[in-house]
């Protein structure tokens, strides 16, 4: 069993659809009850839905209830119908013009979780679409064939990704639209980073780097960025350059590989004690979580994040929160702490 590090999506997920209706049997659909019933128990699709499953008609096989189906695939996870179709290339082309990724299988505009089923009904292609999660289940030839066979179907491969070249290796090859830098046991992070274009989300963890390169503010497509560090140098003023960032969430104190005998460093001797004003220029700037810094005070241009909507700066060195928050009246929520772990809220004195 081989997981899928991210979606797939594009000429990719064409090229995939087109693969498995060539080599798989069957795939399925999953239609839960709980995202095709209000609270009373009245039925509640789509428009599109709906049209979708009236065009894949042609090509049902059968329709399973969750009793039937539990515990023999993955697609029956929660009570629902399930509709097994035959593997043509006419449903093919339906699958390709109904969604332009495989996590795209998602309600309310489709029905849940594409999968594909081998000649023996056993899941050969699964996908629980909502979670983000996907697997193959093949051997490790047929998935190395089909890896290199479509770039864009990034396919984990834990004997060589822990190895931070060969993981980036494959991630320039296939473009995932998100990553995660986690326990490689990196001091700095490379600068071939720039290379993944289509990077929209990204996780680091890594405990012993410090400071972040410009290579990383040439991500233009990142929508969210999250660092764990035990300590950092800085947020750099280039972080104004990663224009369509949405969340943005920076936490010192974590420790991915720990030592027996570590101590987390006091907040009041972290090198990180300062937000950029350049923060101000995010204008597509959602979420703001700063926790375990030494940060004492933060910049006014904070205000100018107009569509902010929460604000968390906790577990730090802030006296009080500065009174220009009490004016950014579109958050929905926020979070400064008035002395350690006594937390000020919309709205208090």
């Amino acid at each position: 069993m081989f997981r899928l590090y991210s979606d797939v999506r594009g000429t990719a997920y064409e090229r995939l659809i087109d693969y498995a209706m060539e080599r798989a049997d069957t795939f399925m659909l999953g239609v839960h009850n709980w995202v095709t019933e209000d609270d009373n128990g009245v039925a509640n699709k789509d428009v599109l839905f709906e049209k979708l499953l009236q065009q894949l008609n042609p090509f049902l096989l059968s329709t399973h209830s969750y009793e039937e189906m539990r515990g023999e695939l993955s697609i029956a996870y929660t009570p629902g119908t399930f509709y097994r179709y035959q593997c043509t290339p006419e449903a093919g082309r339906v699958l390709k013009h109904a969604a332009s990724s495989l996590f795209s299988w998602v309600h309310p505009k489709l029905p849940e979780d594409l999968c594909f089923q081998n000649a023996d009904g056993e899941d050969w292609i699964i996908n629980i679409a909502h979670e983000r999660i996907g697997r193959l289940n093949m051997d490790k030839e047929d998935a190395d064939e089909l890896e290199k066979l479509i770039p864009g179907v990034f396919i984990h491969k834990s004997e060589h990704h822990g190895n931070i070249d060969m993981f980036l290796n494959d991630a320039i090859r296939h473009q995932p639209d998100r990553v995660e830098l986690m326990r490689f046991g990196l001091t700095e992070i490379p600068e071939r980073i720039r290379k993944l274009r289509s990077l929209k989300h990204l996780t680091i963890f890594e405990q012993d780097v410090r400071t972040l390169p410009s290579a990383l503010f040439e991500l233009e497509s990142l929508e969210s960025l999250t660092i764990q560090v035990a300590d950092l140098e800085e947020l750099p003023a280039d972080i104004a350059k990663l224009s369509r960032l949405k969340s943005l969430r920076v936490s010192c104190g974590c420790y991915d590989r720990p030592a027996p005998d570590y101590k987390v460093i006091p907040k009041e001797e972290l090198a990180f004690r300062n937000v950029p004003p350049s923060i101000g220029e995010l204008h597509q700037l959602e979420y703001l979580d700063i926790s375990y810094s030494g940060i004492r005070t933060l910049p006014p241009e904070i205000q100018n994040l107009r569509n902010l909507r929460s604000l968390d700066i906790v577990n730090g060195l802030i006296e009080s929160a500065p009174e220009f928050i009490y004016t950014m009246t579109w958050l929905d929520r926020f979070l400064i702490e008035d002395k350690p772990f006594h937390l000020c809220n919309h709205g208090d004195d």
